[in-house]
Protein backbone atom coordinates (compact mmCIF):
# COMPACT_ATOMS: atom_id res chain seq x y z
CA UNK A 1 0.00 0.00 0.00
CA UNK A 2 1.69 3.19 -1.36
CA UNK A 3 -0.18 6.09 1.22
CA UNK A 4 -0.35 9.36 -0.46
CA UNK A 5 -0.89 12.43 2.07
CA UNK A 6 -0.31 15.57 -0.49
CA UNK A 7 -3.86 15.87 -1.08
CA UNK A 8 -5.11 15.76 1.87
CA UNK A 9 -2.47 18.45 3.31
CA UNK A 10 -3.09 20.66 0.28
CA UNK A 11 -7.15 21.17 1.75
CA UNK A 12 -5.11 23.30 4.26
CA UNK A 13 -1.68 25.02 2.26
CA UNK A 14 -3.56 26.76 -0.27
CA UNK A 15 -4.31 29.87 2.22
CA UNK A 16 -1.13 29.57 4.27
CA UNK A 17 1.06 29.47 0.87
CA UNK A 18 -0.46 32.44 0.10
CA UNK A 19 0.29 34.50 3.33
CA UNK A 20 3.85 32.70 3.73
CA UNK A 21 6.48 35.06 4.14
CA UNK A 22 10.46 33.48 2.75
CA UNK A 23 11.74 36.03 6.29
CA UNK A 24 10.14 38.09 8.67
CA UNK A 25 11.64 41.94 8.83
CA UNK A 26 13.85 42.45 11.94
CA UNK A 27 10.79 44.75 13.34
CA UNK A 28 7.93 41.96 12.96
CA UNK A 29 10.35 39.30 14.21
CA UNK A 30 10.59 41.55 17.85
CA UNK A 31 7.15 42.83 17.54
CA UNK A 32 6.19 38.85 17.78
CA UNK A 33 8.91 38.19 20.71
CA UNK A 34 7.25 40.95 22.33
CA UNK A 35 3.50 39.83 21.95
CA UNK A 36 4.82 36.24 23.03
CA UNK A 37 6.45 38.16 26.48
CA UNK A 38 3.23 39.59 27.16
CA UNK A 39 1.64 36.42 26.69
CA UNK A 40 3.99 34.97 29.53
CA UNK A 41 6.41 33.10 26.68
CA UNK A 42 9.76 33.86 26.64
CA UNK A 43 12.09 33.51 24.33
CA UNK A 44 15.97 33.63 25.68
CA UNK A 45 18.30 32.74 22.76
CA UNK A 46 18.00 33.71 19.10
CA UNK A 47 15.47 31.80 16.99
CA UNK A 48 15.77 30.53 12.95
CA UNK A 49 15.61 33.76 11.08
CA UNK A 50 15.43 31.84 7.22
CA UNK A 51 12.59 30.02 6.03
CA UNK A 52 13.30 28.48 2.37
CA UNK A 53 11.16 26.85 0.50
CA UNK A 54 10.58 23.15 1.31
CA UNK A 55 9.37 19.66 -0.08
CA UNK A 56 7.38 16.90 1.15
CA UNK A 57 9.71 14.29 2.19
CA UNK A 58 8.92 10.47 1.53
CA UNK A 59 9.34 7.84 4.13
CA UNK A 60 9.45 4.22 4.47
CA UNK A 61 9.83 1.74 7.42
CA UNK A 62 13.03 0.34 7.28
CA UNK A 63 13.64 -3.06 6.53
CA UNK A 64 14.55 -5.59 8.93
CA UNK A 65 15.98 -8.89 8.85
CA UNK A 66 14.70 -10.25 12.51
CA UNK A 67 16.67 -13.46 12.62
CA UNK A 68 20.20 -11.67 11.62
CA UNK A 69 19.20 -8.61 14.38
CA UNK A 70 18.43 -11.18 16.87
CA UNK A 71 21.69 -12.88 16.40
CA UNK A 72 23.75 -10.37 16.68
CA UNK A 73 22.06 -8.50 19.53
CA UNK A 74 22.23 -11.88 21.81
CA UNK A 75 25.65 -12.90 20.27
CA UNK A 76 26.75 -16.44 21.67
CA UNK A 77 24.38 -16.31 23.81
CA UNK A 78 21.06 -19.07 23.85
CA UNK A 79 17.49 -17.40 23.01
CA UNK A 80 14.99 -18.26 22.65
CA UNK A 81 12.03 -17.22 19.95
CA UNK A 82 8.08 -16.50 21.36
CA UNK A 83 5.06 -15.87 19.59
CA UNK A 84 3.56 -16.83 15.99
CA UNK A 85 6.09 -16.24 12.88
CA UNK A 86 6.33 -12.90 11.48
CA UNK A 87 2.58 -12.26 10.20
CA UNK A 88 1.33 -9.12 9.07
CA UNK A 89 0.93 -7.28 12.28
CA UNK A 90 2.44 -9.92 14.60
CA UNK A 91 5.68 -8.91 15.85
CA UNK A 92 8.54 -11.82 16.53
CA UNK A 93 9.99 -11.94 20.07
CA UNK A 94 13.10 -12.93 21.50
CA UNK A 95 14.19 -14.11 24.79
CA UNK A 96 17.26 -14.57 26.83
CA UNK A 97 17.62 -14.62 30.37
CA UNK A 98 15.81 -11.45 31.42
CA UNK A 99 16.31 -9.75 28.33
CA UNK A 100 13.46 -9.41 25.42
CA UNK A 101 13.84 -7.95 22.10
CA UNK A 102 10.95 -7.26 19.99
CA UNK A 103 10.77 -6.45 16.34
CA UNK A 104 7.73 -5.70 14.20
CA UNK A 105 6.91 -6.35 10.32
CA UNK A 106 6.72 -2.77 10.32
CA UNK A 107 10.38 -2.32 11.49
CA UNK A 108 10.09 -0.88 14.89
CA UNK A 109 12.01 -2.39 17.25
CA UNK A 110 12.30 -2.51 21.16
CA UNK A 111 13.96 -4.08 24.19
CA UNK A 112 13.19 -4.39 28.07
CA UNK A 113 15.10 -5.84 30.40
CA UNK A 114 13.05 -7.23 33.38
CA UNK A 115 13.90 -6.59 36.78
CA UNK A 116 15.30 -9.06 38.93
CA UNK A 117 14.94 -7.80 42.38
CA UNK A 118 16.22 -4.97 44.34
CA UNK A 119 19.57 -7.34 45.16
CA UNK A 120 20.52 -6.79 41.58
CA UNK A 121 23.77 -4.94 40.96
CA UNK A 122 24.54 -1.70 40.41
CA UNK A 123 25.97 -1.34 36.87
CA UNK A 124 26.47 2.57 36.61
CA UNK A 125 26.71 3.44 41.23
CA UNK A 126 27.60 7.69 40.06
CA UNK A 127 24.95 7.90 36.73
CA UNK A 128 25.53 11.37 35.50
CA UNK A 129 24.41 12.12 31.77
CA UNK A 130 27.67 11.99 30.88
CA UNK A 131 27.72 8.85 31.78
CA UNK A 132 24.18 7.97 30.26
CA UNK A 133 25.20 9.43 27.21
CA UNK A 134 27.85 7.11 26.84
CA UNK A 135 26.33 4.16 27.80
CA UNK A 136 23.16 4.79 25.30
CA UNK A 137 25.84 4.83 22.51
CA UNK A 138 28.00 1.46 23.72
CA UNK A 139 24.41 -0.21 23.94
CA UNK A 140 23.50 0.88 20.73
CA UNK A 141 27.08 0.48 18.72
CA UNK A 142 27.51 -2.94 20.80
CA UNK A 143 24.16 -4.93 20.66
CA UNK A 144 21.66 -3.25 18.04
CA UNK A 145 23.78 -0.77 15.82
CA UNK A 146 23.99 2.79 15.77
CA UNK A 147 23.76 4.30 12.28
CA UNK A 148 25.71 6.48 10.57
CA UNK A 149 22.56 9.20 10.15
CA UNK A 150 22.02 9.04 13.52
CA UNK A 151 22.16 12.16 15.70
CA UNK A 152 22.04 12.78 19.56
CA UNK A 153 18.94 14.98 20.25
CA UNK A 154 18.83 15.15 24.16
CA UNK A 155 19.38 13.63 27.34
CA UNK A 156 16.10 14.38 29.70
CA UNK A 157 16.64 13.55 33.41
CA UNK A 158 13.57 12.02 35.45
CA UNK A 159 14.29 13.03 38.92
CA UNK A 160 11.33 10.72 40.52
CA UNK A 161 12.19 7.74 38.96
CA UNK A 162 16.28 8.59 38.52
CA UNK A 163 16.24 7.61 34.59
CA UNK A 164 18.04 8.92 32.19
CA UNK A 165 16.54 8.74 28.54
CA UNK A 166 18.89 9.62 25.49
CA UNK A 167 17.37 10.34 22.17
CA UNK A 168 18.70 10.12 19.16
CA UNK A 169 17.16 11.29 15.62
CA UNK A 170 17.71 10.71 12.14
CA UNK A 171 19.39 13.25 9.16
CA UNK A 172 18.69 13.67 6.49
CA UNK A 173 19.74 16.09 3.80
CA UNK A 174 21.15 18.42 6.63
CA UNK A 175 18.01 18.05 8.18
CA UNK A 176 16.50 16.04 11.46
CA UNK A 177 13.27 13.22 10.67
CA UNK A 178 12.03 13.86 14.07
CA UNK A 179 9.86 10.33 13.49
CA UNK A 180 12.44 8.46 12.52
CA UNK A 181 14.39 8.12 16.20
CA UNK A 182 15.95 5.48 18.41
CA UNK A 183 15.45 6.12 22.28
CA UNK A 184 17.25 4.44 25.32
CA UNK A 185 16.01 4.07 29.18
CA UNK A 186 19.25 4.41 31.32
CA UNK A 187 19.42 3.66 35.13
CA UNK A 188 22.25 2.74 37.89
CA UNK A 189 21.04 -0.53 36.76
CA UNK A 190 21.78 -0.69 33.47
CA UNK A 191 20.32 0.02 29.75
CA UNK A 192 15.98 -0.93 31.09
CA UNK A 193 14.60 -0.36 27.67
CA UNK A 194 15.10 0.55 24.21
CA UNK A 195 12.64 2.27 21.44
CA UNK A 196 14.11 1.99 17.18
CA UNK A 197 11.63 3.14 15.27
CA UNK A 198 13.88 4.23 12.34
CA UNK A 199 12.15 5.29 9.05
CA UNK A 200 13.89 5.38 5.83
CA UNK A 201 14.28 8.32 3.45
CA UNK A 202 13.66 7.92 -0.02
CA UNK A 203 13.93 11.08 -1.29
CA UNK A 204 12.27 14.51 -1.41
CA UNK A 205 9.26 14.64 -3.57
CA UNK A 206 7.19 17.56 -4.78
CA UNK A 207 7.70 21.00 -5.87
CA UNK A 208 9.16 23.14 -3.12
CA UNK A 209 6.42 25.28 -1.21
CA UNK A 210 6.86 28.56 0.87
CA UNK A 211 6.73 27.87 5.01
CA UNK A 212 6.16 29.85 7.95
CA UNK A 213 8.91 31.27 9.81
CA UNK A 214 10.61 30.25 13.26
CA UNK A 215 8.86 33.50 14.73
CA UNK A 216 5.06 32.85 13.40
CA UNK A 217 5.32 29.38 14.00
CA UNK A 218 6.24 30.31 17.98
CA UNK A 219 2.74 32.61 17.99
CA UNK A 220 0.66 29.03 17.90
CA UNK A 221 1.76 28.63 21.31
CA UNK A 222 -0.50 31.21 22.85
CA UNK A 223 -3.00 29.15 22.51
CA UNK A 224 -1.39 27.02 24.73
CA UNK A 225 -0.43 29.59 27.10
CA UNK A 226 -4.20 30.56 27.71
CA UNK A 227 -5.07 27.72 29.23
CA UNK A 228 -1.84 28.01 31.76
CA UNK A 229 -3.30 30.77 34.16
CA UNK A 230 0.40 30.13 36.08
CA UNK A 231 2.55 31.15 33.29
CA UNK A 232 2.41 34.90 34.70
CA UNK A 233 4.47 33.64 37.77
CA UNK A 234 6.05 30.74 36.06
CA UNK A 235 7.19 31.52 31.86
CA UNK A 236 7.04 29.31 29.55
CA UNK A 237 10.54 29.06 27.96
CA UNK A 238 11.33 28.63 24.90
CA UNK A 239 14.31 26.13 24.96
CA UNK A 240 15.00 25.24 21.35
CA UNK A 241 13.55 25.82 17.53
CA UNK A 242 14.45 23.15 15.06
CA UNK A 243 13.42 22.61 11.81
CA UNK A 244 12.49 19.08 10.35
CA UNK A 245 10.31 16.66 9.33
CA UNK A 246 7.75 14.92 11.17
CA UNK A 247 5.13 12.42 10.46
CA UNK A 248 2.83 9.93 11.93
CA UNK A 249 3.31 6.14 11.08
CA UNK A 250 1.76 4.61 8.96
CA UNK A 251 0.70 0.72 7.90
CA UNK A 252 1.87 1.06 4.35
CA UNK A 253 4.97 0.57 2.06
CA UNK A 254 5.55 4.54 1.61
CA UNK A 255 4.10 7.85 2.62
CA UNK A 256 4.92 11.46 2.32
CA UNK A 257 5.55 13.92 5.46
CA UNK A 258 5.46 17.79 5.83
CA UNK A 259 8.23 19.77 7.26
CA UNK A 260 7.63 21.03 10.85
CA UNK A 261 9.05 23.52 13.38
CA UNK A 262 10.00 21.37 16.49
CA UNK A 263 9.45 23.56 19.73
CA UNK A 264 11.14 22.66 23.47
CA UNK A 265 9.36 25.05 26.09
CA UNK A 266 9.88 24.55 29.49
CA UNK A 267 10.23 20.60 29.02
CA UNK A 268 7.49 20.18 26.98
CA UNK A 269 7.65 19.89 22.82
CA UNK A 270 5.49 20.86 20.05
CA UNK A 271 5.06 20.25 16.58
CA UNK A 272 4.18 23.19 13.81
CA UNK A 273 3.65 22.21 10.41
CA UNK A 274 5.83 24.48 8.53
CA UNK A 275 3.41 24.13 6.11
CA UNK A 276 0.26 24.93 7.41
CA UNK A 277 1.06 26.53 10.88
CA UNK A 278 -1.07 23.48 12.86
CA UNK A 279 0.08 23.21 16.16
CA UNK A 280 0.66 19.48 17.10
CA UNK A 281 1.21 18.46 20.85
CA UNK A 282 2.45 14.93 20.02
CA UNK A 283 5.25 13.27 17.57
CA UNK A 284 2.54 11.08 17.20
CA UNK A 285 0.16 13.30 15.89
CA UNK A 286 2.19 15.27 13.37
Amino acid sequence: MILNLVLGYGVFLQPRLDQAKAALSPEEEKRILRELAKQGIQVRDPIPSKADAMSFILLAPMEVDAESMAERFFKDREYSTQGTPMLKNKSKMYRSGNEELSISPSGMVSYYRLPQGRAEALVYPDLDEDKARQAAKDFLENRLGLPESAVLDTVAYDSFNETYLVDYYRLFSQLPVFSSYLRVLITRRGVEAVWQNWLTPLGLKGPKRPIIPAAEALLRLQSVAKTRPEREEKPMVVEDVRLGYCSQIYDAERWDAPPFWRLRVSGETFYVNAFTGQLSGQIENC
